[in-house]
C-alpha cells in the first residue's frame, strides 16, 4: 500500500489497485499535392497520472465519506496541487477527472468503502 497526498488531502493507494500514467506526442498530418502527407511536430502534451484509489476504514481512514469529501473539495478548487505517492513527487497537477463508487455501506446507507479512480492532468503554470 503507497500513502499519496494532493496538496493537503491525503489518501491510500492499496495494492490492489494502481497508478498509471500516459504521455503524449502529438503531430498533424499536413497533406500535400502528391505524395504520402508530411508530419509536422505540435509540441508537448500535457502529462496525466491515473490513480485508483480507496478510502476505507480498513486502511486506518476512520470516516472514508470524509476523506472523499475532502478530496472533491481540493478537486472543485481547479487549483493546481503537489502531487504524491509513496516516495514518487509528480510535481503539480490539477484534477480532471474523478469516477467514484462506493463498495462497502452499512446497513444505514454510510459508505465504508469509496474506491476512486483520478484522473490527474499535470500544470505547468
Amino acid at each position: 500500500m503507497a500513502i499519496g497526498s494532493f496538496g493537503d488531502v491525503s489518501f491510500e493507494v492499496p495494492e490492489t489497485l494502481g497508478v498509471s500514467g500516459e504521455y503524449g506526442f502529438p503531430f498533424v498530418q499536413v497533406s500535400k499535392v502528391s505524395g504520402y502527407p508530411a508530419l509536422q511536430v505540435v509540441g508537448e502534451e500535457l502529462a496525466t497520472v491515473q490513480v485508483r484509489l480507496r478510502f476505507s476504514e480498513n486502511y486506518n481512514i476512520p470516516n472514508p465519506q470524509a476523506g472523499f469529501d475532502n478530496f472533491l473539495i481540493a478537486a472543485s478548487a481547479r487549483a493546481p496541487r503537489q502531487l504524491n505517492i509513496g516516495k514518487q513527487t509528480y510535481g503539480l497537477y490539477v484534477i480532471e477527472r474523478l469516477r467514484w463508487e462506493v463498495t462497502e455501506m452499512t446497513d444505514q446507507g454510510d459508505a465504508l468503502v469509496i474506491d476512486c479512480t483520478v484522473n490527474f492532468l499535470q500544470s505547468k503554470d
